[in-house]
């Protein structure tokens, strides 16, 4: 429909940024690329087209890019929250392929910066957590994971991550102390995804305690309740894994 507008209406900005928006619309980021580059070589000051470009750049993983222009937006229309919605985001990608090529002191950076805009945000401290686990920074994972625990489902969602922190902190006592507490909340709270992710790190915390018995029995009333669940076989292969019998384990 825009096409055939422009067509009528050869250099109309509405049109076109319309146009250059419904290739966002629908993923096709390397056809934009080039129509916002050109428009913003038009018009420069337009916030639309200037974020527009941000986000196109962003969608294509050109991070770096990608916040030099949406700061050029914010230049324009300062404080706009879509605007710092946008540049949230691509900290985010940013810093998660900082982290992917094992640079976290960057990632770690990028992650806070996001708390300038918005303190306390459920994904970067989420996102900085998890970047503590993986250089096993036991202490400031759990610390990230208290923050975290600001309603009754982060709660859960944080003691979850404490659990874990706890066993890659080779404490695997109070990782199943932890995972036990989370279980608890979540058998009285209605959410079945956070209820899977609790049952599993219940479980895992079990293995990882050596209480093999257990974990299996587990496992047999969770199958009885979910079926055709990735983790549950995971679980299952992971029990394997430690009994030293997988192919009896994951059948």
């Amino acid at each position: 429909m825009f096409s055939s507008l422009l067509e009528e209406y050869p250099g109309d900005f509405e049109i076109q940024i319309n146009y250059n928006e419904s290739f966002l619309w629908d993923k096709k980021f390397q056809q934009a690329e080039p129509l916002y580059a050109q428009l913003v070589k038009e018009y420069p000051e337009n916030f639309g087209a200037v974020l527009g470009y941000a986000n196109t750049l962003s969608n294509l993983k050109k991070y770096e890019k990608a916040l030099e222009w949406v700061e050029r937006a914010l230049i324009i229309q300062p404080g706009n929250l879509s605007a710092k919605t946008s540049r949230k985001y691509m900290r985010l990608g940013y810093a998660n392929a900082y982290v992917n090529a094992q640079n976290y002191k960057k990632g770690e950076t990028l992650l806070k910066e996001i708390f300038i805009d918005f303190p306390e945000d459920r994904d970067a401290l989420l996102n900085l957590a998890n970047l503590y686990l993986i250089t096993k920074e036991v202490d400031d994972a759990k610390a990230i994971y208290k923050r975290l625990a600001t309603s009754e489902k982060d709660s859960i969602t944080s003691l979850n991550g404490i659990a874990l922190a706890e066993h890659i902190g080779e404490n695997d006592k109070q990782a199943l102390v932890v995972a036990t507490t989370a279980k608890e909340k979540a058998d009285a709270f209605d959410d079945e995804t956070i209820k899977e992710q609790t049952y599993d790190r219940y479980v895992q915390a079990l293995i990882w305690n050596r209480k093999y018995i257990k974990a299996k029995t587990e496992i047999a009333e969770l199958e009885t309740q979910y079926t055709n669940k990735n983790w549950l076989y995971a679980l299952k292969a992971m029990l394997g894994l430690y009994t030293g019998s997988p192919k009896k384990e994951c059948r």
